[in-house]
């Protein structure tokens, strides 16, 4: 191994995140209805199984959860592009 070039594993798990999200302070009761109506339904076995098909993993969570998973992703990959030295050019 070149010492020059730091480690980079060969398996690499990209992902691709889709989700609905609302500006302001907060969403309210009629939004929390609507997300947890959402949820429901990307669990539901028909759209989760038109969902796989496509080459998606369906979750359907809470906002609160998926703001856990942006944070983790963000940590994760500032530490890729700090051992890469990638630039934005």
């Amino acid at each position: 191994m070149n010492r020059c070039i730091p480690y980079v594993p060969r398996k690499v798990l990209l992902r691709k995140h889709k989700s609905l999200r609302s500006h302001g302070r907060g969403i309210g009761r009629a939004g929390s209805l609507i997300g947890a109506d959402i949820a429901r339904a990307v669990k539901s076995s028909d759209l989760t199984e038109r969902m796989k098909q496509q080459g998606m993993e369906p979750i359907g969570s809470t906002p609160e959860q998926f703001d856990a998973l942006i944070r983790s992703e963000i940590e994760k990959w500032a530490k890729v592009v700090k051992v890469s030295g990638a630039k934005v050019d």
